[in-house]
């Protein structure tokens, strides 16, 4: 899918969290969102889901305005997952993902043998396949937020809005979803991810970087995760560097006693 965004803007109410946004993100591209609180990451995702309507501009998919879509059709391309997510019931793991498929069945059917497929194969990839029967209420942080990521991935989407997707989860689990967000983006799945942790948005391959819900860069790490562009963004001062064996850009934060930031160990 390929996601592009002309001078949008949006907000609730007379507040704006995003300010004239231009953004093209390609077919299967893999790019992670960040910025402060309130920059504007989740409002982005929203609007590109079609959840919230820009108050300016316009998005495409595939070409097509979204205004132009219906919420069926947006719902089949696009997977998103809120930032906390939740669930109306105590389903069980399986009947949670099994809600994935909804966009694709028209009332009253029923889920057919591919439809299982689907499911099946979405909680392989999160890892939840031994968990399929366990209630949400049951399930930690972490694995609750894999049961409504499979949700997404059971649409089969050609695009992924991830909000906050690692958050709660353990390194490992955290380099889990990273190794599968590069899968699927091989498969041609376009995936955007908004991230708090700079390191681990490094190892993203494109970066948009908001501030005061403006697009204040975007790019490789290289371009965007510099000491001017996150003092700019966070009014934080760090050291920038590379790691020696993946060459991935290394962020480190100097804080005095005090809580001012300086530049310098």
């Amino acid at each position: 899918m390929r996601i592009v965004l002309e001078r949008v803007s949006a907000g609730y109410g007379k507040d704006l969290a995003l300010r004239e946004v231009d953004l093209e993100i390609g077919e299967g591209e893999l790019l992670a969102v960040i910025g402060p609180n309130g920059a504007g990451k989740t409002t982005l995702l929203r609007v590109i889901s079609g959840a919230l309507q820009p108050s300016a501009g316009t998005v495409y998919l595939d070409g097509r305005p979204l205004s132009e879509l219906g919420p069926r059709e947006v719902a089949r391309r696009i997977g998103a997952v809120a930032q906390i997510p939740e669930a109306s019931f105590d389903f069980t793991v399986a009947e949670l993902v099994e809600l994935g498929r909804l966009p694709r069945l028209r009332f009253p059917d029923r889920l057919t043998e591919r439809d299982r497929a689907a499911v099946k194969r979405a909680l392989e990839l999160v890892g939840l396949t031994g968990l399929a029967e366990r209630r949400l209420s049951t399930l930690s942080g972490g694995e609750r937020r894999k049961a409504f990521i499979a949700v997404a991935l059971a649409r089969e989407p050609t695009g992924l809005l991830l909000d906050e997707p690692m958050a709660h989860l353990d390194l490992k689990a955290q380099l889990e979803l990273l190794f599968l967000f590069r899968e699927w983006a091989g498969e041609g799945v376009t995936v955007v991810a908004t991230c708090h942790d700079l390191n681990l948005a490094a190892t993203f391959p494109r970066l948009a970087l908001l501030g005061g819900g403006r697009l204040l860069a975007c790019g490789p790490p290289t371009e965007v995760l510099t000491r001017e562009g996150v003092r700019e963004a966070f009014g934080v001062e760090v050291e920038v560097s590379r790691d020696p064996l993946t060459g991935a850009v290394q962020l480190r934060y100097f804080r005095l006693p005090s809580g001012t930031f300086r530049t310098g160990p």
